[in-house]
């Protein structure tokens, strides 16, 4: 029920009859006590004006009344059909959603705010501001201040400053400062725990074989080939600089295939990697339903759901398709934001699931940085020999291999030869050689290479390759999708055009 309200007495109400926990908080902190009106006890409370002051200047800055009548166009057409409805909530409505307070309470503070407004309102030619009839709808997010902080941050890397930019890093604290904090609508973290045996932490890579002798030698070194390369083969790409190597794979075959645009005709191996430990990862696309948690009586929930607006749309900017043309220099901004997150950011990230721009997004990539990208050696003993067999292709099968396979021999010396539940029967080197240490890159890395720089990752490695995953396919066709346009031409009197200036 809503109380008797008189001007001739102080009412009170505490901070227990109010649910948001910022403002209950907030009046918890004021260490002013008085006798509540709604449960009728004595403790920490704020006098009713003051709240609806308060609540009042919540109103004017996050919420504003929509037209009583149809605007747009198409509002028009939906009143003519008859199925036009007022947008928003009344006043009250809202109170009692943002603050958590009962209706016995929003009724009186919407009682004092109409008391206090109603006459300006109405003598100034407009509508009850507190009214049931006026209706109210949160204001747009401003993301103004973010787009001004990126443009600036591009402008710098790009054409000021790229290796000592004075602010940049500052604009990128300013954008990313509170990923950890951020959720999704549906509750979901924006940074993601993914540890061994979780289902993303699988991950699909693919290398295209330009000829056989590549070929042979990606599927005689597997776990080296398929994965990430050495520093001086590093080139810089949309999460990279050059020499720094990072992982890049993706959620699935279809559009790991896609990322690497294979030709009609080219082979492609591809193989599975699984997390060996745990790592924190960034999920991009998640930033497109960031719930700002914040409550409206937070200073900082205006900004934060421009911050959640702007995050919205970088998610589009990071993963825009870049013409190969100009990769060199339109990549530079999402590579200085991909250290930034490895490097600066709290906690410390080890990767980025990012939209894939080649599926039309949807698929779904993930770039694992520099100290999380190592993979296991795929172990041989000392003194192996590896051959490739490959598939018989009768002539009338035109080059296509079918249900055909490749057979990977390794002649291990009869000494290493034990006992084992492996497919091979044969065990690890006890003295823990690996052959991936000392052979070199062939097809489209360089023959020769110092073994320093064969040195990924400075942590123990993250990823293993499964080994019973590595398929080679054969592209026979590309389809694409487009949005197509068609295009008018008119052929009119040149004193047409000129008579329009």
């Amino acid at each position: 029920m809503e109380m008797e309200y008189s001007e001739n007495q102080d009412h009170w109400i505490c901070y227990a009859c109010v649910k948001d926990r910022y403002l209950s908080d907030e009046i918890l902190g004021m260490n002013q006590f008085g006798r509540c009106d709604f449960c009728e006890t004595t403790k920490e409370a704020i006098e009713m004006e003051s709240l609806a002051a308060r609540i009042h200047d919540v109103f004017q800055n996050q919420f504003e009344s929509t037209p009583p009548d149809p605007v747009e166009w198409y509002e028009h057409w939906d009143a003519k059909e008859g199925n036009w409805v007022q947008r928003g909530e009344p006043a009250e409505a809202l109170i009692a959603e943002i603050a958590g307070m009962p209706e016995s309470v929003t009724g009186t503070i919407v009682k004092l705010l109409s008391d206090w407004y109603k006459y300006r309102a109405v003598k100034d030619g407009g509508v009850e501001p507190y009214g049931n009839e006026t209706l109210y709808e949160e204001r747009e997010p401003s993301a103004a201040p973010f787009y001004v902080s990126w443009t600036e941050f591009r402008k710098e890397i790009l054409t000021r400053a790229r290796f000592f930019p004075r602010t940049a890093e500052d604009r990128l604290a300013d954008i990313f400062g509170d990923l950890n904090e951020l959720k999704t609508v549906d509750g979901r973290p924006v940074i993601r725990e993914i540890a061994p045996g979780d289902p993303e932490g699988v991950f699909w890579r693919a290398r295209r074989a330009r000829m056989d002798e590549e070929l042979e030698n990606i599927l005689k070194n597997p776990a080296r080939e398929l994965g990430p390369p050495p520093p001086s083969l590093a080139k810089g790409l949309r999460m990279n600089a050059t020499g720094i190597p990072v992982f890049y794979g993706a959620r699935c075959v279809t559009t790991c295939l896609s990322e690497i645009r294979p030709p009609v005709g080219s082979k492609v191996v591809v193989g599975k990697f699984e997390l060996l430990r745990p790592i924190r990862v960034l999920d991009l696309g998640a930033l497109e339903e960031v719930l700002v948690g914040k409550s409206h009586f937070d200073p900082d929930y205006v900004v934060s759901r421009g911050r959640a607006a702007f995050l919205k749309q970088l998610v589009t900017e990071i993963s825009r398709p870049v013409m190969p043309e100009d990769e060199e220099l339109e990549y530079i901004p999402t590579q200085f934001v991909a250290e930034f997150l490895a490097h600066r950011s709290e906690p410390r990230l080890g990767g980025i699931f990012y939209p894939s721009t080649q599926t039309g997004g949807e698929g779904e990539n993930v770039a694992l940085f520099n100290h999380d990208c190592g993979v296991e050696p795929y172990e041989l003993s000392k003194g192996t020999d590896v051959e490739v067999y490959h598939p018989f292709i009768h002539p009338e099968d035109e080059g296509e291999l079918g249900d055909r396979e490749y057979l990977v021999s390794e002649y291990v010396p009869d000494e290493y030869i034990e006992d084992s539940d492996s497919p091979t029967g044969i065990g690890a080197n006890d003295s823990g050689y690996s052959q991936a240490e000392d052979e070199q890159f062939a097809g489209s890395f360089p023959a020769a290479h110092d073994k320093e720089d064969m040195s990924i990752s400075d942590g123990a490695p993250a990823l293993r390759l499964d080994i019973d995953s590595i398929k080679v396919m054969q592209v026979k066709d590309a389809k694409l999708n487009t949005d197509d346009s068609d295009v008018t031409r008119h052929r009119l009197p040149k004193s047409d055009f000129e008579s329009l200036f």
